[in-house]
């Protein structure tokens, strides 16, 4: 499962050197409304936030570019996806150029629909979430190729597909060797896409947890060489 990324603007930085810029920085009636809803955020009061971004886009729609990202933070914090993706279709529009910004506006895309996709019964619902998923991690992968995050996302993708065939395979009858073989090969086939983006992410950020996933695929895959490798390392 991948983690939802806090979004962050030069706006909060400014904020933390508020007493180095008094002097030449006038500081406005929309500033102090973001400040104040900044220092609600900080503390963790989402519902009291989102109602000071309602009345700040009513008083200041110029400054509406940073509201959004605040409102896109709260709702990701609240864990209220549909009201988040919302929220990130619209900050989309006013970020477009912005590469960092962007980038983590589609990884949490990719991981609200990744989640969304557990939480459906039916195969066909599921598939069309974890594909809307992969969309945005390769998405967030073209922005910027080294955040090893989108490629841990990828991997996951191909994870899931290989362990469903593989748990199609289990359901065969014992008399169908043949369909087994061709399930269990195809589980495999996708483990292997799994591992090419899983090496990827743990070259650009080598961490246990890759290396714990990593070693499991190696070992499913019949990679043995591999696993004894990345045990020694």
């Amino acid at each position: 499962m991948n983690k939802l990324f806090i979004l962050t603007i030069g706006f909060f930085l400014f904020l933390g050197n508020i007493s180095a810029q008094t002097e030449t920085k006038v500081f406005t009636k929309a500033d102090t409304a973001i400040a104040q809803i900044y220092y609600q955020f900080e503390a963790a009061d989402y519902d009291g936030t989102l109602q000071l971004i309602r009345e700040a886009k009513i008083n200041y729609p110029e400054r509406k570019s940073d509201l959004v990202i605040y409102e896109v933070n709260c709702y990701l914090s609240k864990a209220d996806y549909p009201k988040a993706l919302k929220a990130i279709n619209e900050t989309i529009v006013f970020y477009k150029d912005s590469t960092h910004i962007l980038k983590l506006l589609y990884f949490n895309k990719g991981v609200i629909y990744a989640s969304y996709s557990s939480s459906y019964t039916t195969k066909t619902e599921q598939d069309r979430y974890n594909d809307s998923a992969l969309v945005y991690y390769t998405k967030t992968k073209d922005l910027d190729d080294k955040y090893d995050m989108a490629y841990n996302g990828i991997a996951n993708y191909y994870i899931t597909r290989g362990n469903e065939y593989l748990k199609e395979a289990d359901e065969v009858p014992l008399n169908n060797e043949t369909l087994y073989k061709q399930l269990k090969n195809k589980g495999l086939d996708e483990f292997n896409i799994a591992i090419s983006y899983l090496e990827r992410a743990m070259e650009i950020n080598p961490n246990e947890t890759y290396k714990k996933i990593l070693g499991q695929l190696y070992l499913k895959t019949g990679q043995l060489d591999k696993k004894k490798y990345l045990d020694q390392h």
